[in-house]
């Protein structure tokens, strides 16, 4: 077991950087997922083209917003 553990050593930077990568995504993901939800229920004469668009910005919200 520590022979395995010393050949992963050298990626555990990248490990720690990648799970609070996802951590940070999917709070960030429940919080825009549930702006986009409320925007569409408060603004109701919308079109599918604008329901889209208010997905879609989500969408790269949460992929671009752990960046930020």
């Amino acid at each position: 077991m520590n022979a395995v553990l010393h050949v992963l050593a050298p990626y555990q930077n990248a490990a720690l950087a990648l799970v609070g990568y996802l951590v940070t995504a999917l709070w960030m993901g429940l919080a825009f997922t549930a702006l986009a939800a409320l925007v569409l229920r408060l603004w109701k004469p919308l079109d599918a083209a604008a329901r889209y668009a208010v997905w879609y910005v989500a969408l790269i919200a949460v992929v671009i917003g752990p960046f930020a």
